[in-house]
């Protein structure tokens, strides 16, 4: 509880900076990436039920609402699920907005289903991931999905050696796990991808599809023709391409997860 109420005013302290980022380019691509690669496994036939833990402001939640699906989102932060109801009422949404965290999940939800799990840049910041996976699988329909998204730590190494050219650091980021957030003041663990399939593969997971997410924005030195619409939009066009392509996937600086049940 005591690590719950930090990270609770770490966020809250670094609202305008999280909704700034939404804005800037960085975090357009994020999600338009993100929604994309999603949307390619939900169906558009009827409704499903969907739930996002860790949702923030609520961005995605509202996204899915409006391709006509049930959503429920979830964040221990007060002011940030204050924030997604106001955006999803700007927008006409009847988006479900709920405070909570992932120790109380079963309380919070009870005992409800879902047809599509969200879980994104959420087990970095929690000690047992494990546990939160193995609720989530408790929580999911016999079909359904889970999606988990969490910074790649082959990009921190990459980033510091091209973009930040310091050829030290990187070297001793490789192997590592764990990066200092200046921003919310607390250590991030970024699990490698062989982490992740050991995880999947002890609690019966099996893996749709890896993506990755920004695989060239974050190693680009020069940013200034990013202001340009059409310069943007070329960007996105070849992000999902190479999101979805090896090499370039593994060095993302997000690696995205689609997984469910292993029923075989």
């Amino acid at each position: 509880m005591k690590d719950n109420q930090k990270l609770i005013e770490a966020f809250t302290n670094s609202l305008p900076e999280y909704l700034q980022d939404i804005e800037n380019v960085s975090g357009k691509l994020f999600y338009s990436i993100t929604w994309n690669q999603i949307e390619n496994h939900i169906t558009k036939e009827k409704s499903l039920r969907i739930l996002d833990i860790g949702c923030g402001f609520g961005v995605t939640c509202i996204r899915l609402s409006e391709l006509g699906h049930q959503v429920t989102g979830i964040d221990i932060t007060p002011d940030m699920i204050e924030t997604a109801k106001q955006k999803a009422e700007e927008k006409g949404q009847n988006t479900t907005f709920l405070i909570g965290g992932v120790n109380s999940l079963e309380d919070t939800l009870q005992g409800k289903t879902y047809d599509f799990i969200i879980c994104h840049n959420v087990l970095g910041y929690i000690e047992n991931p494990t546990v939160l996976l193995e609720k989530l699988r408790s929580l999911l329909t016999k079909d359904g999905y889970i999606s988990i998204i969490n910074h790649n730590p082959a990009s921190k190494v990459l980033k510091k050696a091209l973009v930040e050219e310091d050829l030290m650091q990187a070297k001793e980021a490789i192997g590592e796990e764990q990066e200092y957030n200046s921003l919310i003041g607390a250590v991030v663990n970024q699990y490698h991808t062989e982490t992740f399939y050991k995880w999947f593969d002890l609690l019966n997971f099996q893996l749709t599809m890896r993506y990755g997410i920004r695989c060239v924005f974050d190693y680009l030195h020069e940013k200034s023709t990013l202001q340009h619409d059409h310069h943007v939009d070329d960007l996105l066009e070849l992000e999902l391409e190479l999101g979805k392509t090896k090499p370039f996937k593994d060095v993302a600086f997000f690696s995205h997860f689609v997984i469910q049940k292993n029923t075989g």
